[in-house]
């Protein structure tokens, strides 16, 4: 290690060692296995009223905007929308997703609503969200996160969703 001025620079062989598994982590011969928990304090009744017992939902997450992947449509409860579903993205496939990516995003739209003037479609979205890929591949992380929302114009904070990801060898 270098000095300077009689001290010893401290982290840099964790650092070095560190750029060194990163070098070796290649994006293309992995995948993100990707499973969408529940979705929780999304559209609440004390806000939202019309419709509450029959709202519709889905998930739509991507890295590339071009390639989008949607989960089945789900029936929201009063309190939580479970999802449970499990989606595989690969880094390097016919979408041409590029390896730099280094983020997920995700919507949660309402669907086939009648209460809002949204788009003929009837699709609403009600959260989003923007999270970091994992860095390191075959370590799970689940966490819970906040999603947010355009309500008048604002961005407002509103609900959670639990996500578990893990970037897994493609075979």
């Amino acid at each position: 290690m270098m000095e300077n001025n009689g001290k010893q620079a401290v982290g840099l062989g964790l650092n070095h060692s560190l750029q060194d598994t990163f070098k070796k982590f290649r994006k293309e011969k992995y995948l993100l296995s990707l499973i969408l928990h529940n979705a929780e304090g999304i559209e609440p009744v004390s806000k939202y009223p019309a419709n509450a017992s029959r709202r519709n939902y889905r998930a739509c997450v991507w890295i590339d905007p071009e390639s989008r992947y949607e989960t089945d449509e789900v029936v929201g409860g009063i309190r939580k929308v479970a999802f449970d579903e499990e989606i595989r993205i690969q880094f390097n496939n016919d979408y041409g997703i590029p390896l730099e990516t280094n983020f997920l995003s995700l919507e949660i739209v309402r669907v086939r609503s009648r209460c809002d003037p949204g788009p003929s479609r009837g699709s609403v979205v009600v959260g989003r969200l923007r999270v970091p890929l994992p860095k390191v591949p075959l370590v799970k992380i689940s966490r819970r996160f906040g999603l947010v929302r355009l309500v008048n114009g604002e961005i407002v904070g509103e609900g959670h969703i639990g996500i578990s990801m893990k970037v897994i060898p493609f075979h």
